[in-house]
């Protein structure tokens, strides 16, 4: 099982189900289609406290994303302006320029990572 950490601005769509999808740094340890997602967040300060479990999910796709000062691209595909802005409101932002200025506080851009995605159970188990 893989685990993923949420910061807390994205709880409450992890836990409804309205968040499908994740936008990571490649791991190590990368995640596959089919591998089972432990979805979760730190209960308290993070490190400090334990972990709650929001969601376990199975990853249904991982497809690699790069966002750049300009734009965004999916499998080397270019998003056209209203597909950045869907891909940074179904991510959890309020816009594409939030979503570069997050990438680019936490990263710097360009950004190259993975979108891993999964199809929200109707009851993900909630521990």
């Amino acid at each position: 099982m893989k685990v993923l950490m949420f910061q807390e601005r994205f709880v409450p769509r992890v836990e409804s189900g309205d968040k499908r999808h994740t936008i990571r740094r490649a791991p190590v340890n990368p995640v596959k289609p089919g591998d089972e997602l432990s979805l979760r967040c730190w209960s308290g300060k993070a490190y400090r406290s334990k972990q709650r479990t929001l969601r376990q999910e199975v990853c249904s796709k991982v497809e690699t994303i790069q966002i750049t000062e300009t734009g965004a691209f999916l499998d080397e595909w270019e998003l056209n302006p209203d597909q950045c802005e869907g891909l940074a409101v179904a991510d959890g932002f309020a816009s594409f320029n939030e979503m570069q200025d997050w990438h680019r506080t936490a990263h710097g851009l360009p950004f190259a990572g993975v979108l891993i995605s999964w199809v929200p159970t109707p009851n993900g188990a909630r521990t």
